[in-house]
């Protein structure tokens, strides 16, 4: 096992079944885990398959970078496998907590033709139907961007398409509930969405993104949990809670990071 993978390494571990690994504890337990031989490679499998996971681990080329490297797109496709919505986003920050890396705090959207036109001949190709989330990370090896996976569902951050003027929980109401033809929609606007308070977003993002994203937060800043029409004393504890838990993961974690 890890002796005859068609790329060197190191190499990017993690579990297939991301609804069974989370509730499994264990000592050094990463959601995802960055190789560099067989033997650790070895080492780690057994130490996840003893602590009782029952299912496939995947094993990745690894591809180096930053944020700045990382981007993800959310789409829905009809009943008929027709792409109708996607919102493409560039990652500015991701969790540091290592038991959550992969997990993103700040998007901003972006407008990617040449990216668009691939998920879309892929998706399409396939006759995909339904919603999907699609991480992607370009390779400054050879130029190229590379889709690392494509997640059945949309994904956890999301709500960045919301930033960008487009709801994709419409569709899924328009075509499943009303029955209406689904009207193509794809982001271009550059809006800035947040998961934790934007000053420790900005701090902690690439420096070569923190331009950009002070260009793109001018057009606002979007934030999960911030919900003006419930601003109740319980709500506001509640997000303050959070947001500082965050900013202390930031500054707890902020050199354990799988992309270095």
């Amino acid at each position: 096992f890890g002796t005859d993978l068609p790329f060197e390494f190191p190499v990017i571990l993690k579990p297939a079944d991301t609804d069974s690994y989370p509730r499994i504890p264990f000592e050094g337990k990463q959601k995802v885990y960055l190789v560099h031989e067989a033997a650790e490679l070895r080492a780690i499998a057994q130490r996840i398959y003893a602590a009782g996971y029952a299912d496939d681990l995947i094993v990745q080329e690894y591809i180096h970078g930053d944020e700045t490297v990382m981007r993800v797109a959310n789409t829905y496709s009809d009943r008929q496998g027709r792409l109708r919505f996607l919102s493409i986003g560039q990652v500015a920050l991701t969790e540091r907590d290592p038991r959550f890396a992969g997990n993103n705090n700040a998007i901003f959207t972006i407008d990617d033709e040449q990216l668009a036109g691939s998920i879309r001949q892929l998706l399409d190709g396939v006759g995909y139907v339904g919603p999907a989330n699609v991480d992607v990370m370009y390779d400054r090896r050879d130029g190229t961007s590379k889709i690392l996976e494509v997640n059945l569902r949309q994904g956890a951050s999301s709500f960045y398409t919301m930033a960008a003027g487009a709801n994709l929980t419409r569709c899924y109401v328009d075509e499943l509930v009303y029955g209406r033809e689904i009207e193509p929609v794809t982001t271009t606007a550059e809006r800035l969405w947040v998961n934790l308070p934007y000053p420790v977003a900005l701090a902690f993002t690439p420096k070569a993104l923190r331009r950009r994203v002070r260009s793109v937060a001018r057009a606002g800043v979007w934030h999960t949990l911030y919900y003006r029409p419930d601003r109740s004393l319980a709500r506001i504890l509640e997000v303050v809670r959070i947001d500082l838990r965050h900013t202390l993961d930031c500054v707890r974690y902020s050199g354990a990071r799988l992309n270095r």
